[in-house]
């Protein structure tokens, strides 16, 4: 009875309230951490907006949530341009805190053609197609999924979340803050899983995708 209701649990879809919510707050303190003005939650991204006045407003910061009340610069300089002057303003009182940013952009990465396509049908999300991950992948010459990579792929392409399916769960894994900010039990649909991952490319210019093998479910593992 109970195995019976545990899996038909796993095979819900996935609620509305899975994928954390965009919110704005402000900054209300800074001493040895930067205070925020309402509850967050740990372990999202956020970027720091500074008011400079008549209707000028600019990204200082790209922070993470450290607790439900605090947040930490992880990067500064957001803008980096040679024709665009860099930005120093400080995280000050009052200024704007964006939580989640971009976080209804989203690359998906599944074990099969099912899973995938079952996912991105149900959830109306501006979903990145893993073939323009697998390209960047390619031009860098990187044989794997990697946090590092996936970080430099959000920044370049705008992506707030990667959506990982594993053996028995599915997770959200913010590329910036480096951390899962979501996991619900999923199933995937397929029987047969693709490494490194669900793609339409069989074989690029430098042939690692048909030519490496691995296992799709041991790969994402990493991301807990």
């Amino acid at each position: 009875m109970y195995k019976l209701l545990f899996m038909l649990l796993i095979s819900l879809p996935l609620v509305a309230d899975f994928f954390p919510k965009t919110t704005t707050t402000t900054i209300k303190a800074i001493n040895k951490q930067i205070e925020v003005s309402k509850p967050l939650k740990k372990g999202m991204s956020c970027i720091i907006i500074h008011n400079y006045g008549n209707n000028i407003k600019a990204m200082t910061h790209i922070c993470k949530v450290t607790s439900h009340n605090t947040i930490k610069v992880i990067q500064g300089n957001i803008i980096q341009h040679q024709n665009i002057p860099t930005i120093n303003t400080s995280p000050k009182v009052g200024d704007s805190v964006k939580v989640g940013y971009l976080y209804s952009n989203l690359l998906l990465i599944a074990p099969d053609e099912k899973t995938y396509e079952n996912i991105t049908k149900k959830y109306h999300k501006k979903w990145l197609h893993p073939d323009l991950y697998a390209m960047f992948l390619s031009q860098e010459n990187i044989d794997e999924i990697t946090k590092e990579s996936l970080e430099e792929f959000a920044k370049r392409y705008q992506v707030g979340l990667i959506m990982i399916v594993k053996k028995r769960e599915i997770v959200l894994y913010d590329p910036i803050s480096k951390n899962i900010v979501a996991k619900k039990p999923y199933k995937a649909i397929g029987n047969k899983s693709k490494y490194p991952f669900y793609m339409h490319f069989k074989e690029l210019d430098t042939g690692w995708f048909s030519k490496k093998d691995g296992d799709y479910y041991q790969s994402v593992e990493r991301f807990k």
